[in-house]
């Protein structure tokens, strides 16, 4: 506690404009956007196939929107992954203090904001697309962007774990998304059962 008193005081005494945390929410924006741009770029693509034009999904739900939605979140997991596993070898801070309450730039900028939009572009989604609307992962999500915001404000807070724990634990992801996207849309299932079985 009192490193953190002696850091909220350094943090206040050097009379910071923006609070680190508003600045977070100002580098997530543009990547929200790209994300949202990702996701319409890809049903605009799989709408092209006719194949897949009048593919559904359990609730209805095109087949274009669901794939649209995997692909933008896919994106989110990846990128979040490398930009944590980037830093593997990096030197560890020496004390828990240090490792608690250190202001890593990097983070704020290549893991929290690009999760604060990956979360936000998912929320969004969730709550249009009527397969993916789950009052657990419309939960998980605002409580991990609520972290994601404490972790920046009113100071900095284990952003040396975030690199792991919001970063590189993203890889396990990455394979659950073509599971995810299978139950999603039965006609995926129905062309790879031995990718779905795997």
């Amino acid at each position: 506690t009192q490193y953190f008193l002696a850091n909220r005081h350094r943090h206040t005494m050097l009379g910071e404009a923006t609070p680190r945390s508003t600045l977070m929410l100002s580098a997530a924006a543009p990547l929200m956007l790209w994300l949202l741009l990702l996701f319409a770029a890809t049903v605009c693509v799989v709408e092209s196939r006719p194949r897949w034009r009048s593919a559904r999904g359990a609730h209805g739900t095109r087949a274009s929107l669901l794939v649209g939605y995997q692909v933008c979140t896919v994106a989110g997991n990846l990128y979040l992954a490398v930009a944590g596993c980037a830093w593997f070898g990096a030197e560890v801070p020496a004390t828990a203090a240090d490792r608690l309450y250190s202001d890593l730039p990097y983070v704020r900028k290549h893991v929290l904001a690009p999760l604060v939009a990956h979360l936000a572009s998912d929320l969004l989604l969730y709550l249009s697309l009527p397969e993916l609307r789950q009052p657990a992962l419309i939960a998980h999500h605002l409580l991990t962007g609520a972290l994601a915001h404490l972790a920046t404000h009113p100071v900095p807070y284990t952003h040396h774990y975030i690199l792991f724990f919001a970063g590189a634990a993203e890889l396990s992801n990455l394979p659950l998304g073509w599971i995810e996207l299978c139950k999603l849309l039965p006609p995926v299932r129905a062309a790879s059962p031995g990718g779905y079985s795997a």
